[in-house]
């Protein structure tokens, strides 16, 4: 028998001094989506959330994450809370039929959708005790945290599903700890190892198991930064044990990110020891020698599609979205960018190139644009598409006028041979008098 007074109580800012469980939960959470069930150490930390005497529940329709295959009471009892919106508070007296009739403090918060049905954390703690009046407090701090976490958790989500090509085996790795989160089923089979036996475990072992099959395995990782879970996606894909030695570009391509994976790998074990998130001159150095490794597998990709083009598979890309994606990046990476506009009317075209080709052109023409310019610069780029060409120009006005020699001649130099390799052109303008520096590229579209 429940008798209810939940109503919605808006999460409360963060009290001072409060310990910030985020990462762990968000690290759970990702599991419950990823995965669909919960490892030892997660279950160990919806217990020690609980406190003295409570007990911790996740639970999504009828199925309970934890405690796993134990329902503590019938779901249909919290049927409020579970209706209600994200951010609500429920609290309700529950009184249990076990132990004597126990009467419970029975507290929840509504998170997102999980198979579909509501996800919902929540806790029950035994009535009479003397920590009763602080048990709501607690709870409502820990809701806050869920609710946050979940959000951010949305947000990642949003980013690995773009890594995640449905042909590719992958790794989900949490970069903090250095611990795997979620495997695919088909890098399960890849690594001969049982799903659950890869899961919760040193990324390190991970590679102990791949190393024996490394020659006939391609390596891809992908870093998904985020404010509290640092990630990585780590691609599996088999490859044939004899490759083809008349694309030696590609080989030694292979051979190099095979160091880099290393590389990065030994990177993320340091990190992870050292604290990612301490102030600390090791934690600092893992991160620049990251940042490097990425910066060196990008000129690694470029390098390849100079060389080796016309021996890359080819598929279609969308180029006002990758024009955006390059344009978001920037905005990202290069602080001194002032404004960076992008006017493409709603259009949309598609061209047939190698995976990322059309991603560096636009890279290539936008770093030259927005070099470090003595005075700060706007930038804009506009789209306009018809029926066989997309013709993107960018404009760059310097603020203090007077371009004294073309920048970036490098950058330039890189956009026009990519540009030659899709069979567009580039044409580079300087005008020195007003300060302008402009960039028109010609794209013929693919058909159907």
């Amino acid at each position: 028998m429940a008798e209810t007074r939940a109503h919605a109580e808006t999460l409360p800012s963060a009290p001072e001094h409060t310990r910030d469980f985020r990462p762990a939960i968000a690290s759970l959470l990702l599991g419950v989506r990823y995965r669909g069930y919960l490892v030892a150490s997660e279950q160990e930390l919806l217990d020690n959330l609980a406190g003295e005497n409570g007990i911790a529940f996740l639970l999504s329709g009828r199925h309970y994450f934890h405690p796993a295959n134990v329902e503590l009471f019938p779901p249909q009892e919290i049927a409020t809370a579970m209706g209600a919106g994200s951010g609500c508070v429920f609290s309700q007296t529950w009184r249990s039929t076990i132990n004597g009739q126990q009467t419970y403090a029975l507290m929840t918060v509504a998170l997102g959708p999980v198979s579909n049905s509501r996800l919902m954390f929540g806790t029950l703690i035994p009535l009479g005790l003397r920590h009763d009046k602080t048990a709501l407090t607690r709870f409502h701090e820990l809701a806050r945290q869920f609710d946050e976490a979940w959000h951010e958790v949305d947000r990642l989500s949003a980013l690995i599903d773009k890594q995640l090509n449905p042909h590719t085996s992958w790794l989900l790795v949490n970069r903090a700890s250095g611990r795997t989160l979620a495997v695919s089923s088909s890098a399960s089979q890849i690594l001969k190892r049982q799903g659950r036996e890869l899961v919760d475990v040193e990324f390190g072992r991970v590679k102990e198991a791949l190393a024996p099959m490394i020659a006939r395995t391609k390596i891809t990782m992908t870093t998904v930064d985020n404010q509290i879970l640092p990630l990585c996606v780590v691609g599996l894909e088999s490859r044939s044990i004899h490759p083809d030695l008349t694309d030696l570009p590609a080989f030694i391509v292979h051979k190099m990110r095979n160091k880099i994976s290393s590389i990065y790998t030994a990177s993320s074990y340091l990190q992870s020891t050292a604290c990612w998130k301490c102030e600390s001159d090791e934690a600092d150095m893992a991160r620049i020698i990251e940042s490097e490794i990425s910066e060196l597998d990008q000129q690694l990709h470029r390098f390849y599609l100079l060389v080796g083009y016309e021996q890359m598979e080819k598929v279609s890309a969308d180029i006002v979205e990758a024009l955006k994606g390059r344009i978001a990046a920037i905005r990202t990476t290069r602080m001194s960018v002032q404004d960076l506009r992008l006017d493409h009317s709603g259009m949309s075209a598609s061209i047939i190139a190698p995976a990322g080709a059309v991603e560096h052109l636009f890279e290539s023409i936008l770093q030259a644009h927005t070099q470090d310019y003595v005075e700060p610069s706007a930038t804009d780029v506009a789209v306009r598409i018809d029926a066989e060409e997309a013709v993107i120009t960018i404009n760059t006005s310097l603020r203090g006028g007077h371009v004294h020699s073309m920048p970036a001649i490098g950058w330039f130099a890189l956009a026009e041979r990519l540009a030659t390799l899709m069979n567009s052109t580039t044409n580079h303008t300087s005008d020195n008098e007003n300060g302008i520096i402009s960039t028109t590229l010609r794209i013929p579209l693919s058909h159907d």
